[in-house]
């Protein structure tokens, strides 16, 4: 056994020097350090590497037809009453593809507010601006919450005064106005009137719509809409209802075109327009079709969009004048973006963790030789002399 053990040893790569042989040194402590404190500097960059996914993007053209479009958004309007909103989708044909009248998947909710809805924005701007998306809206939802006030019961009937013979129940403001100015009689009267009193109203309008993945748009304006054989139009804006105006400002909390994936951006999140006066602001979109693929291979089929906007005032004394509102215009791009998460493999992870091991451990050895050696030559050459 013996000579066995005697001829396994010639196998050892790493012949051992006898303690009593060896030299430790002050000098060779600090570069020992010095080594470590580089190993464990590298070892934690890498296993920072290692669970930071690489992700690969791959720009091809879209060839895939037959899909549906998703459209999902939450969007609050400051002074528009839900009475007054009316949505439409349309493809660029002017074919209808979805009306939020036949649809359960669009909710309209009333806001009263008493508050200014700029100024809690520009609050929770100022509060949370390095917090996440998702923070600053709970943050917003939370501190408007108090500035609400309660709604008007649904089963209450409040009197039309000088517009009575027009419509029985007014119980807000805006149906007020209407009745007013559907009866002849100039809106601005009602102004000093108890409905008119309360805090301005607002709408909250949340919902999705899934359409046909082609050129088209969705509009809220004013008036209500029809259908034609093949086609749906807006009501123009008559005479008597001009004098109510329409004041399209609105918080677009969320709005994108499918669902979420890590690192996605959507450029409307977020978006405050504070309208002056009567106009129409128009919103462009350009829709990218994306597929995202997660490390474990489970892949999203979703959409990316960039966006311009317009804003347009519109004259309401003039005799053809545009629809006031706000438009949302989207164009279906010819190039599709893939995106891949690769991880880093554990085998190559162990690879580079021996590297920096043994590549730190040799350099410092070599230095700390070399510098070694030159000391004490140096100091020779200075006892000689």
């Amino acid at each position: 056994m013996n000579k066995i053990f005697a001829k396994v040893k010639l196998l050892d790569f790493y012949p051992k020097t006898l303690e009593e042989a060896t030299e430790r040194t002050t000098a060779g402590a600090i570069v020992s350090f010095i080594g470590l404190s580089c190993i464990l500097f590298l070892v934690i960059s890498e296993l920072g590497d290692y669970y930071n996914v690489k992700r690969e993007d791959v720009l091809s053209v879209y060839t895939t037809r037959g899909e549906k479009l998703p459209i999902n958004f939450r969007i609050t309007f400051l002074e528009l009453p839900c009475e007054a909103i009316n949505i439409d989708v349309t493809n660029r044909f002017g074919e209808e593809m979805f009306s939020h009248d036949v649809s359960e998947n669009i909710n309209l909710i009333k806001r009263p507010w008493k508050g200014q809805f700029d100024k809690a924005v520009e609050e929770v701007d100022q509060k949370l601006g390095w917090r996440s998306f998702y923070d600053r809206q709970l943050r917003l939802w939370s501190l408007l919450g108090r500035e609400t006030v309660p709604q008007t019961k649904d089963q209450e009937c409040l009197s039309c005064y000088d517009a009575s013979s027009r419509q029985k129940c007014c119980n807000s403001c805006f149906a007020l106005k209407t009745a007013y100015a559907q009866s002849g009689l100039d809106p601005s009267r009602a102004d000093n009137l108890p409905q008119c009193l309360s805090p301005s109203e607002g709408c909250l309008v949340s919902g999705y719509a899934r359409v046909d993945k082609v050129q088209g748009g969705f509009h809220i304006a004013v008036g209500q809409s029809h259908s034609e054989p093949g086609q749906r139009h807006h009501h123009h804006w008559d005479v008597p209802l001009r004098k109510l105006g329409f004041n399209s400002s609105h918080y677009i909390h969320h709005f994108s075109f499918g669902a979420e994936f890590p690192g996605i951006q959507n450029p409307l999140d977020g978006n405050l327009f504070l309208e002056k006066g009567v106009g129409q602001q128009s919103y462009y979109l350009s829709v990218i079709p994306t597929e995202y693929t997660k490390p474990n291979g489970y892949k999203i089929a979703t959409n990316q969009y960039s966006v311009t906007q317009h804003y347009s005032p519109v004259d309401i004394n003039a005799e053809n004048i545009e629809l006031p509102g706000v438009f949302f215009k989207y164009d279906i791009s010819a190039l599709m973006i893939s995106i891949e998460e690769k991880p880093v493999s554990f085998s190559h992870l162990i690879v580079r963790l021996f590297a920096i091991i043994g590549g730190v451990w040799a350099v410092i050895g070599i230095v700390y030789s070399s510098g070694k050696n030159l000391i004490d030559n140096a100091l020779k050459s200075l006892k000689n002399l």
